[in-house]
């Protein structure tokens, strides 16, 4: 059986938070076609990114549950979502993300 989660409830990290937190990844357990549609919403987070209006929650999964930080997408650089502030988060923690005017 599958949880459901409403994604903007979620708990707010700010960028300086990412240092505190444990991630871990959320690919266990997810199919091809889902390890796709993940890469193909991380491309439209950076081309919204571009657009001053949009910012991005990235949903990270940790060892404390799902956390959501607001943040524009940089890029993909490897295996690696840089965000603002130049941070990395591993593409393999990211449960979701969910773009936002």
């Amino acid at each position: 059986m599958s949880k459901v989660y409403n994604l903007r409830e979620l708990e707010k990290i700010t960028i300086a938070d990412l240092s505190t937190i444990v991630p871990l990844s959320a690919d266990d357990m997810i199919s091809v076609e889902d390890k796709r549609v993940k890469l193909t919403n991380i491309s439209k987070a950076i081309t919204l990114g571009n657009n001053n209006d949009f910012h991005t929650d990235v949903v990270i999964n940790t060892t404390k549950g799902l956390v959501a930080l607001h943040t524009k997408v940089l890029s993909i650089e490897g295996e690696t979502v840089l965000v603002n502030e130049g941070y990395g988060i591993p593409i393999s923690c990211i449960y979701s993300l969910d773009m936002t005017k």
